[in-house]
């Protein structure tokens, strides 16, 4: 192999790696949609610890616990309340870390597709 294919692959190398770390910066920096996050709260999750990792208050969960009909209804909330407090910060690499934290590894799998399917 000539010094210049070691250098193209180098480069080529360097560029893969660039590509990737440019895509991983958009996914952990994109807000969360509110359709996304509808169809999430289709999942089966605790709603409740999620929404205490994702700081939503006691006072608010108390709330949605007494206001919600069902869970589906109360992961909606939730996830609905973590965007309305959080904004901009609402993003999938949050709720997906907490999924993960809370060893839903399969949500937060899920999580990460949708971002790219916005």
């Amino acid at each position: 192999m000539s010094i210049l294919q070691v250098h193209c692959n180098g480069l080529h190398n360097i560029r893969d790696t660039l590509s990737h770390l440019v895509h991983q910066s958009l996914f952990f920096h994109t807000e969360c949609t509110k359709d996304h996050l509808l169809k999430i709260a289709l999942f089966d999750f605790d709603w409740m610890k999620v929404g205490r990792r994702l700081l939503v208050s006691e006072q608010n969960i108390t709330d949605i616990g007494r206001d919600e009909p069902n869970e589906s209804n109360r992961r909606d909330a939730v996830l609905m309340m973590w965007q309305r407090q959080k904004g901009s910060s609402a993003t999938y690499r949050v709720l997906a870390e907490t999924f993960e934290q809370l060893q839903y590894c399969e949500i937060a799998k899920k999580v990460k597709e949708m971002e790219g399917k916005k």
